[in-house]
This record gives structure tokens, C-alpha cells and sequence, in this order.
């Protein structure tokens, strides 16, 4: 069975992929794309294993996770009996359960609410007030009530979520970056360039990230202008001379800084004016 379930999403990915690739064949230049590449394995990172199908409005991936509720989903459209309504029923999420039990008294799967069922008035009320409480709403529907997360019919059954953000394609540059692995770097940015991000951009900031946190580990080691130093004159690659040389500018800043003590409080004051004057909106004659 998941053989099977495997292939026939492999094969909707395909179909999916290909309705996309003729709807925005800007995202499909660098290479002609196989039928291998249109399964599931030519999902962008991190999605290799969920179903691409389609975009969002804002040009973003979206993919589905399938699973058991994939398959339940299926097993109630061939053989619909009361069982099989009971047994989907179960898998909806959360939400449309809780208000199926304010409305009716009745959860989707069957279950009778005795709080809210054959009650009316205050008695009602306090009923429905006594099952919010105990139903928290999990992570995964709030996000949905999130104004920027698109919401889909089908998320009800399963969760759907987008190919990339610019988080994750920044931490996949990162990871690119820092291994010195070109063929990931080439992968992440296409996938960026896929998702409608701006790839060159998100790539500088990971690139800056990167150094940011190297710089960071050598600092440290360092505790004060003559570790610095040291560190300056044994460096072994150029990347190295570099940091250490920043951090030696930065502690021979402070230290000029420390030496000069109030006598630069009136700069200190002056720029503080400036910006403030630059915030307030413009006097009008």
C-alpha cells in the first residue's frame, strides 16, 4: 500500500510540475527538466517527500503533506459507509470539530457533546464556554489565522505549507557557504528563484551570516588588544587575517573610546538631536 500511494504521489507531483512549468516557465530556464526531475526528488529542499501542488497568490510553492490522512481521505471516496464517515471524520483538524460541537452538539466523527447537546439558553452557553477551554487550538490551525498564510480547502484534511521562506533559503545558503558544497549553493538558489524570492539578495545576507558567526567564535578566544594581535600574525588563511584585523580595529576603537570618556558626551548629545529632529514631521509655513 504505501508503494502504491508512493507512486500515485510521484505521479500527481509530476502532473502538478508540469501545469507549472507551462503557467511560469520563468522558474524553469536553467535546464530541461526530465521526468525524474518532476517527481517528488526535484521538490525543492526540505520537500522532497511532500507533494508539490501549485502556488500560493504571493508566487510561493505550495506543498502538501500526505500521509495516513492522504489515504483515509482516498479509502472514504471508494467505499462511503457510516463507518468510513466516523473513521475520516477523526483525522479533520481540531476546528471544524470544535464548531461542529457548538452548532450541533455533535463532534464531525459522531462523538455527542453532553455539555452543549439538548441545551439551550445560559445553559447552552456555559456548555460551549466549558468546551473552547478544553480545546485548545493547536499550532497548526493558528497559523492559518495568521493574515499573510493563504488558507486551502483541503488544509482541513491535511497541512499544507510553502516550498521555501527566506529563513530557510537562507540557512541553506549558510549550510552551502560554509561546506564549500557549490552543487547545494546551485540548488538552493534555483529553489529561491522558484519560490518568488530574491536569491542574490538572501544569498549576501547568508554569505554576511556566515561571517558573522565565525568572526563571533574567534572573538571569544580574545581578551584583550594583545590576543588580538597574536591572532593577527598566526592567522593561516586570508579570511582569518581579515577577522582578526576587524576585531583588532574594534578593541582599539573601544579602548580610545574608554580613554576619551565624557569629553565626547556633547557629540553624543548632538547626534541624539539630530535624529530626533529627523523624526518629527516637517514644520509647515
Amino acid at each position: 500500500a504505501a508503494l502504491f500511494f508512493g507512486i500515485g504521489m510521484n505521479l500527481l507531483n509530476v502532473l502538478y510540475r508540469s501545469k507549472d512549468m507551462e503557467e511560469n516557465p520563468q522558474y524553469y530556464e536553467d535546464k530541461d527538466y526530465s521526468f525524474f526531475d518532476k517527481t517528488m526528488f526535484g521538490n525543492t529542499i526540505g520537500k522532497k517527500t511532500n507533494l508539490f501542488m501549485g502556488r500560493y497568490e504571493d508566487g510561493t510553492e505550495r506543498y502538501l503533506r500526505w500521509g495516513k490522512q492522504f489515504r483515509d481521505f482516498f479509502e472514504l471516496l471508494i467505499s462511503i459507509s457510516m463507518f468510513d464517515y466516523w473513521k475520516i471524520g477523526g483525522k479533520i483538524s481540531p476546528l471544524p470539530q470544535l464548531i461542529s460541537e457548538m452548532f450541533t452538539g455533535h463532534t464531525l466523527s459522531g462523538f455527542k457533546n453532553d455539555d452543549i447537546y439538548g441545551t439551550k439558553g445560559w445553559e447552552r452557553a456555559k456548555g460551549i464556554i466549558k468546551t473552547i477551554a478544553k480545546s485548545p487550538l493547536p499550532i497548526s490551525v493558528l497559523r492559518y489565522m495568521k493574515e499573510d498564510m493563504e488558507f486551502k480547502a483541503l488544509d482541513i484534511m491535511m497541512q499544507s505549507s510553502k516550498g521555501m521562506s527566506r529563513y530557510s533559503s537562507m540557512e541553506y545558503f549558510k549550510k552551502a557557504i560554509i561546506e564549500g558544497d557549490e552543487e547545494a549553493l546551485r540548488d538552493t538558489y534555483i529553489h529561491t528563484l522558484r519560490n518568488n524570492l530574491p536569491a542574490y539578495t538572501l544569498f549576501t545576507s547568508a554569505l554576511s551570516w556566515a561571517e558573522a558567526e565565525a568572526t563571533a567564535s574567534l572573538t571569544e578566544t580574545i581578551r584583550n588588544i594583545e590576543d588580538a594581535r597574536v591572532g593577527l600574525y598566526t592567522a593561516e588563511t586570508a579570511n582569518e587575517r581579515k577577522r582578526y584585523g576587524k576585531i583588532l580595529g574594534r578593541l582599539k576603537k573601544e579602548k580610545a573610546d574608554k580613554a576619551m570618556g565624557l569629553r565626547i558626551f556633547r557629540s553624543a548629545v548632538e547626534r541624539a538631536r539630530v535624529y530626533r529632529d529627523m523624526e518629527m514631521p516637517p514644520r509647515l509655513p
